[in-house]
């Protein structure tokens, strides 16, 4: 297939008037989700997640002049892609009435996206109009764009720096290489999941322009990797003066001893997974040295080097442990339906209702099991979704299979590191989220190829 953009651009031709109505459909059925959330629930609680009061913190600070900061002292967990769509609504006094507005656009801008990477990968208006009218419905994608999350803004820096990155693989010009690399820079300081994805993208672009001449395709895979570079070493260095902290984001040092290391812990002890991690969290595990032993505990920066370096050996003690736990985590964020995820914005399950710290502690199979008796909303919400899902997971295979064209491979590769990165015990639905965008341009064109398969046969 070729691997020319949709010729025409996007709204040049009257075939287009579907791509539009796509394009409006996908914002309608983003803002409504919101408002039946809000009448179910009889007031503003379903746009919070636990997450949410530490990204408004730091807005409030940036709101207020008084820097990237939380609690008076800079912030170096959070980093500062979202709180920065947050200042809007909080300098009007309503985060959740002008930033969820701001979402449904940004989801709607990234189901234009889709469309044109789908184009652009197969040349088929066909495949791209699929690829969006999936991710319109994509159920994911619509329930994120009304929780005050960095999801939403995360997958659209994503799926931008995979349109780019392809369009560079396809024989675009410096644009598309210098704006794949801001966009990426800028997806990390969103969620740092990929502030390692760089020097990935920088070999499939080093592969990519080989027939182009190796000079070339040297030049421009070092030149994107070095704004990378620049672009997030900004942000460590900022941490580094600003509290003596070198890295990008101590949430990698949290997520390791807190959660990797909490499972590994339990699962070698044969205690509840969440039993370990509330007693890791108060210090009071005797066998852990005291890493954050209350009002004597040192700075953040100590604290949390602190954390990595216990993490990471109790993993190196139990690697085998771990790396089941990996392995179970890959697998409920590829195929957990979400529908705990969606009952709790419409007000039907409680937060916090145990279901991830049992799936860890009694295993996927074990808990899917139970949920008829104990939870019959999530497991029938969870069925109809995941048949839903089983289908998107297919219609992508089958896009992959066909073949597309050769800027494939960096949507892939965002496809699959996302996925990668995304074990361990606290592994949901969400963590897949990101990487749903890219999964409907592959089911797009998966589906476009079957239809075109059986109108041949029936010849």
């Amino acid at each position: 297939m070729g691997c020319q953009p949709v010729p025409g651009g996007f709204l040049s031709r009257a075939s287009n008037g579907r791509a539009v109505a796509a394009l409006c459909a996908a914002l309608l059925i983003r803002a409504v989700p919101p408002l039946a959330a809000l009448a179910w629930t009889g007031g503003g609680r379903a746009f919070h997640a636990p997450d949410t009061a530490s990204y408004l913190a730091c807005a409030e600070s940036l709101a207020r002049g008084d820097g990237f900061a939380a609690g008076g002292e800079p912030e170096i967990y959070r980093t500062p892609g979202f709180p920065l769509l947050l200042v809007p609504g909080v300098l009007a006094g309503r985060p959740a009435a002008v930033t969820i507005p701001l979402q449904v656009a940004l989801g709607s801008l990234t189901a234009w996206l889709v469309y044109r990477l789908a184009g652009l990968l197969s040349s088929s208006r066909r495949a791209a109009l699929a690829a969006m009218m999936l991710f319109a419905v994509e159920p994911l994608s619509v329930l994120y764009c009304g929780i005050l999350l960095s999801e939403t803004l995360f997958a659209a820096a994503l799926t931008l720096a995979a349109l780019l990155l392809a369009r560079r693989a396809s024989g675009g010009g410096r644009g598309s290489l210098v704006g794949a690399a801001l966009a990426l820079s800028a997806s990390a300081y969103v969620r740092p999941v990929s502030y390692w994805l760089p020097p990935p993208a920088a070999a499939y672009l080093l592969w990519a322009g080989r027939r182009r001449g190796a000079r070339r395709a040297a030049l421009g895979a070092g030149a994107f990797l070095a704004i990378c570079a620049a672009l997030t070493g900004a942000w460590r260095v900022r941490n580094r003066v600003e509290t003596g902290y070198g890295g990008f984001s101590a949430v990698s040092d949290d997520a390791l001893y807190y959660y990797h290391g909490a499972a590994v812990e339990a699962a070698s002890s044969g205690e509840s997974y969440y039993d370990v991690r509330r007693r890791m969290c108060s210090g009071e595990d005797p066998r852990r040295p005291a890493i954050d032993p209350g009002p004597a505990r040192p700075a953040p920066p100590q604290r949390y080097a602190g954390m990595a370096a216990e993490g990471l050996a109790i993993i190196r003690a139990h690697p085998m442990a771990f790396a089941a736990i990996y392995a179970k985590g890959l697998a409920r964020t590829l195929l957990d339906p979400g529908a705990a995820d969606w009952l709790k914005y419409l007000g039907f399950y409680r937060e916090g209702g145990g279901l991830l710290g049992e799936t860890v502690d009694r295993g996927l199979a074990r808990t899917v099991l139970s949920l008829p008796r104990r939870h019959p909303g999530v497991f029938w919400t969870g069925l109809g979704l995941g048949l839903l899902l089983l289908a998107y997971l297919v219609a992508a295979a089958a896009g992959l299979l066909s073949r597309p064209g050769p800027g494939a491979g960096a949507p892939a590769l965002a496809l699959a590191y996302i996925l990668l990165l995304s074990g361990g015990p606290n592994a949901l639905a969400r963590f897949r989220h990101p990487a749903m965008p890219l999964l409907c341009v592959f089911a797009g064109i998966g589906l476009e190829a079957a239809a075109r398969g059986r109108r041949g046969a029936e010849r």
